[in-house]
C-alpha cells in the first residue's frame, strides 16, 4: 500500500495533560476578582448601613423601646459579619489560611457570626409573632429586659453549642 491510500490519521481528543491551562486560570482568578469585589460591596454597605442604625438608636432615646432592641441587635451582629465575616470568607475563598487551624478558625468565626445573625433575625419574627397573635399578653410580659435577655441568649447560646461541637473534634 502506498501512503494515498492510508487513511487519514483520526485527531486525538485533548487530554488534561495536553490543555492550555492557562485559560482555565485565567478565568478561575477572573472570577474570584469579581467574587471578592461583590463580598467588599456587601461588607461595605453592611457595615455603613448596621452603623448607622446603631448611631441612630443610642443618639435617639425616643426610638429605645423593647422592639428596638431586636433591630439593634441584628444590625451588630450583621455589623460583626461584614467586619469580620466577610474578610474571613474572602481569606478562605482564595485559599490564605494554609494552617489547619487557623482555616478551621476562620471557617468557623463565619458561621457562628452567621447563624446569630439568623438568630437575631428569629428572634425579631418571634416577638413580632406574639405581639400580633397575644397583644394584651405581650404588653403585660415582656419588658425591655426582657428583649434585652432575649438578645444576649441568641449570641450566647450559640456560642456554647458550637463551642461543644468544635470540642467534639478533638
Amino acid at each position: 500500500m502506498n501512503k494515498s491510500q492510508l487513511p487519514a490519521p483520526v485527531p486525538q481528543l485533548p487530554t488534561m495533560e495536553s490543555t492550555n491551562t492557562t485559560r482555565f486560570d485565567y478565568q478561575q482568578d477572573e472570577m474570584n476578582l469579581y467574587y471578592v469585589i461583590c463580598e467588599v460591596l456587601v461588607a461595605v454597605f453592611a457595615v455603613i448601613g448596621n452603623a448607622l442604625v446603631i448611631f441612630v438608636f443610642r443618639k435617639e432615646r425616643r426610638l429605645r423601646r423593647r422592639t428596638n432592641y431586636y433591630i439593634v441587635s441584628l444590625a451588630v451582629a450583621d455589623l460583626l459579619v461584614g467586619l469580620l465575616g466577610i474578610p474571613f470568607a474572602i481569606l478562605s475563598s482564595i485559599g490564605i489560611p494554609q494552617n489547619l487551624h487557623a482555616c478551621l478558625f476562620t471557617v468557623s468565626l463565619l458561621v457562628v457570626l452567621c447563624t446569630i445573625s439568623i438568630f437575631c433575625l428569629v428572634a425579631v419574627s418571634v416577638d413580632r409573632y406574639w405581639a400580633i397573635l397575644h397583644p394584651m399578653g405581650y404588653s403585660r410580659n415582656v419588658r425591655t429586659k426582657t428583649a434585652i435577655g432575649n438578645c444576649a441568649e441568641c449570641s450566647v447560646l450559640f456560642i456554647i453549642n458550637d463551642n461543644s461541637a468544635l470540642d467534639s473534634l478533638h
